[in-house]
């Protein structure tokens, strides 16, 4: 069987930059290297290295051409929006995966975390990859954010029905939206309306739902297979619901609404 190569660490940062922190990740072998505030510290060569391994990447990891996504998110001035940038490093140094999230804060009172872009290439899916970045930084920074935000999110744009088991294992089924059997608490709305019209999509949402129609109207599918969970009744909420190109917006409730 063929063995797919990624770019590599050193050839795409060289000495550019170093990580704010490196995790090992014992269970796959993978390191976790951490950037923060990476568009105060990636200058633009750095930034087009990274641009054309994301896009590289990410194609392998969605099993669909991602060109035209990260163009957009070029245009969008990506690395400066996030806090928080991680690399997922093989033990040869190649690049095999990816996740970064921002910080909104909307109003005094209310912060959102939303973890931005993510995944990791085919061989290391399903490894644990992401519910360890989950337990060990997404959490922990809602967390702390509690002791000065009367409410807190953590919040995700996302059509994989994987993606919100694993924030439903993270903060419990009674704290995500959308739920198939809740109505909408009113904070969970005002959130989801914050986070549409950040993203530039407030026009998109419908609100009863959390849906995002079009949502990724720039590619032609996000996944070349969407991903499954083997929950019947989760992965219909995305299958019978959700086009090819549209997404949910995920409400994890970590801090007490008011």
């Amino acid at each position: 069987m063929h063995t797919i190569h990624y770019p590599t660490r050193s050839q795409v940062l060289g000495s550019s930059a170093s990580a704010t922190r490196v995790q090992s990740l014992e269970s796959n072998g993978l390191q976790a290297h951490t950037y923060l505030r990476p568009g105060c510290t990636f200058d633009i060569s750095l930034q087009d290295r990274l641009f054309t391994m994301l896009v590289e990447v990410t194609s392998s990891a969605f099993g669909a051409d991602m060109t035209s996504y990260w163009k957009l998110r070029r245009e969008q001035d990506y690395f400066h929006k996030l806090e928080s940038f991680t690399l997922f490093v093989e033990g040869d140094d190649q690049i095999v995966g990816w996740t970064g999230y921002c910080i909104i804060e909307p109003d005094a009172s209310s912060q959102i975390l939303y973890i931005d872009s993510t995944g990791v290439v085919p061989r290391h899916q399903s490894g644990g990859v992401m519910k360890r970045i989950a337990a060990d930084q997404w959490l922990p920074r809602a967390e702390e954010a509690c002791e000065r935000f009367s409410e807190v999110y953590l919040t995700a744009r996302t059509e994989s029905p994987v993606f919100y088991r694993l924030l439903r294992r993270l903060v419990g089924p009674e704290k995500i939206y959308p739920a198939a059997h809740d109505r909408l608490p009113a904070n969970v709305l005002r959130c989801a309306e914050q986070l549409a019209t950040w993203l530039g999509q407030r026009h998109l949402l419908q609100k009863d739902s959390l849906l995002l129609r079009n949502a990724y109207a720039v590619v032609d599918a996000l996944y070349g297979e969407l991903p499954s969970t083997g929950e019947v009744q989760l992965d219909r909420l995305f299958r019978e619901v959700l086009g090819p190109l549209d997404a949910y917006l995920l409400i994890a409730q970590v801090g007490s609404a008011p």
